[in-house]
């Protein structure tokens, strides 16, 4: 099974499916259409605070990727379609480069034969250009996905993604030299293992990490591993940087090209340290507390570096950061949300050290995304609310640009309609008022948590599905099985796919095995 098989991205419920143009009233928006869906968006920016969003978009027929930009100090551009007609695709990831050139990356599925097949494709867009043609960046086969892409100061782009050759999943990789070509994809884990999740970063010279988790077996907890690549070198053998039971790895890489994983691994939170041209740490612990799920990890260019995550505990499901100085300990966790239940935390860093954190958070009937900004060697700021009251916000994405610009997306459902937005942050100044990228649409209204069917998934999975609702893990027991396999959900309360209340717990049996 893939990343995406695994961790299947959270949509809309009971989207209508009519393709009819319906005009209906939504404050300061344009007609809603009836059919059309707007899902998975992701932003980038570049040094200038020059924005490109990238989402999906159903019009009833086709699933295509569309972009908008938008240029510092403006407004958005109108919607672009990036990917071909006709074609089903998704999962579009965006980067830019400092000099303002943009790739865009998405899977495409094949609906032509006994089983969907699936190819990564990517777009270019030079600086001040227009978007080109898609490209396909591997080969059509029975499951390519998960793509992810990073690019150095000059442009050059390293794209990662998981291909299936049967029996097992590899992470590949394909670079692409500025105004250059894709070159044929290299496999970057071991043949004979199951990798999802890969991750890649890169620094300004062109020095690229990549970290993904992967076991030998369905039936065995996975490591976090990575490969390395110095400008213009050679792909280093994958190698463990954690022992076995690590989840969801993410990295970054500072301007030095020194290079910082994090991970979850049982109860902890875990990170390990790789010099420029070095070797992989030791693994070191940032947070010891039960139900820690790191989420995101970025760097300054001078190697200051802070995690976020959450937090699901007694008091309810959390944001904490931790700062580490360059060269020096993890700091204590901090608290940055203390109401309701919040999710979904993303970090980003400019280039003078001041990070900034955004994150979704369920406040009674809305769902509000939040961030909260830190300058560099300074203490956090108040909340800011970004999107709509009332309303339920979900999916959200952020992005810093080097001088300091932010923007952050997402998709507002609100009663019957939902659309994508954007928010803007000038560096130093306030949040600004929600744009649409897209016209609403209408859909079913959302209940507060349809509970996921988590039978027969491992612990760490079912706990990674709980989190892309809007319910909590609830009391985790074990009992002896011989019909499912140990370390495996034998049964969940409530029943899957019931309708509940945001913040329902779901209590979970995992088998022990056979009674020996």
């Amino acid at each position: 099974m893939s990343a995406r098989q695994h961790l299947p991205r959270p949509k809309a419920i009971g989207l209508a499916v009519a393709v009819a143009l319906v005009v209906v009233t939504l404050p300061g928006s344009a007609a809603a259409i009836n059919g059309a869906r707007a899902d998975n968006p992701d932003v980038a920016v570049d040094a200038a605070g020059n924005a490109i969003a990238v989402w999906e978009y159903a019009d009833g027929s086709d699933n295509r990727i569309q972009a908008a930009y938008r240029p510092a100090g403006a407004d958005w551009g109108a919607p672009r379609y990036i990917s071909a007609p006709g074609q089903e695709t998704g999962y579009p990831r965006v980067v830019v480069a400092p000099t303002g050139d943009a790739i865009a990356v998405w899977e495409r599925i094949i609906d032509s034969g006994p089983r969907l097949q699936y190819n990564v494709q990517a777009a270019v867009r030079p600086a001040g250009g227009v978007w080109g043609p898609p490209e396909d960046l591997s080969p059509v086969g029975f499951h390519f996905g998960d793509p992810h892409i990073a690019l150095d100061a000059a442009g050059d782009a390293v794209a990662v993604w998981v291909r299936s050759d049967g029996p097992f999943e590899i992470v590949q990789a394909s670079d692409r030299p500025a105004g250059g070509s894709w070159q044929p994809p290299q496999d970057l884990s071991r043949p004979t293992e199951y990798a999802s999740g890969p991750q890649v970063a890169v620094d300004p010279a062109g020095d690229a990490v990549v970290t993904w988790q992967a076991s030998a077996s369905y039936h065995q907890m996975e490591t976090a591993q990575a490969s390395v690549r110095p400008a213009g070198g050679a792909w280093s053998p994958p190698e463990d940087i954690s022992t076995v039971g690590a989840l969801t790895p993410q990295v970054s890489v500072d301007a030095a090209g020194n290079a910082i994983a994090v991970w979850l691994q049982g109860n902890r939170s875990l990170a390990a340290y790789r010099p420029a041209g070095g070797t992989w740490s030791a693994p070191e612990e940032i947070a010891a507390t039960d139900g820690v799920f790191v989420a995101s990890i970025a760097q300054d260019p001078a190697g200051n570096a802070m995690a976020a995550w959450m937090l699901i505990d007694g008091r309810g499901q959390r944001v904490q950061a931790a700062v580490r100085p360059a060269g020096g300990p993890w700091g204590p966790p901090e608290d940055l949300s203390s109401t309701g239940v919040s999710f979904y935390p993303e970090i980003s860093i400019d280039a003078a050290g001041n990070a900034t954190v955004l994150w979704l958070q369920y406040d009674g009937g809305d769902a509000v995304v939040k961030a909260r900004t830190r300058p560099a060697g300074g203490e956090w700021e108040s909340p800011a609310d970004l999107s709509p009251v009332p309303g339920r916000s979900d999916l959200p994405k952020l992005a810093v640009g080097a001088n300091g610009d932010a923007v952050a997306v997402w998709r507002l459902h609100a009663g019957s309609l939902a659309l994508v937005q954007a928010a803007r942050r000038r560096a130093g100044g306030a949040w600004g008022t929600p744009q649409e990228l897209t016209e609403p649409f209408r859909v079913e209204p959302l209940p507060d948590c349809v509970v996921p069917r988590l039978l027969g998934k491992t612990l760490a999975r079912a706990r990674v599905l709980i989190i892309r609702t809007e319910c909590l893990l609830g009391r985790v027991s074990r009992a002896y099985s011989r019909r499912v396999k140990r370390g495996r959900v034998l049964s969940q309360r409530p029943r899957p796919y019931k309708i509940v209340a945001a913040a329902t717990r779901i209590d979970l049996v995992v088998s022990r095995g056979r009674r020996r």
